[in-house]
């Protein structure tokens, strides 16, 4: 097992995989965000905005949207806390939306935009791309795929 972390092409395997998977997350996004403009819009009703504050794992003050709306669509309702579309994001503390909230007021009448084959997919805005997180990620995964090669070939040669 420690040979197959030791080979370069499993290093060369791991780092193309995380980089397609960031590609592949990011591509899904910013094809939603393209299409978001072409939705169907909808008329909703802003149930609840506030901003959630609280410390995080790591004892980081973490400031948080908080937008539930409900909206209806062929005659069915439907409500939704999920008012932003985002692009991945490592965490709360690496991009601050609080700002979006304030944008809001409960019962307030707005327009959204649904997806029309998944009327469940509603959002009132498209937030900002986050590349911070988006190359961090990339950058963890090639880390551990390196860090496993150097910790397998340090073990190999320890013990041979």
């Amino acid at each position: 097992m420690i040979r197959l972390f030791m080979s370069p092409w499993f290093v060369l395997l791991w780092a193309c995989g995380s980089v397609l998977l960031v590609v592949a997350q990011s591509w899904a996004y910013l094809w939603i965000r393209s299409r978001f403009r072409s939705w169907q819009p909808v008329n909703a009703t802003i149930l609840e905005s506030r901003v959630r504050s609280y410390n995080d794992e790591g004892g980081n003050y973490v400031r948080v949207p908080v937008v539930r709306f409900s909206y209806s669509y062929q005659g069915r309702d439907f409500e939704s806390d999920h008012a932003f579309l985002r692009s991945f994001t490592l965490g709360p503390h690496f991009v601050d939306l609080s700002h979006l909230a304030s944008k809001y007021t409960k019962g307030e009448m707005v327009q959204a935009r649904l997806n029309p084959d998944f009327p469940e997919m509603c959002y009132l805005e498209v937030s900002k791309f986050d590349y911070k997180s988006v190359f961090m990620m990339a950058g963890l995964i090639i880390a551990i795929g390196l860090g496993s090669y150097f910790i397998s070939w340090f073990i190999s040669t320890e013990f041979h």
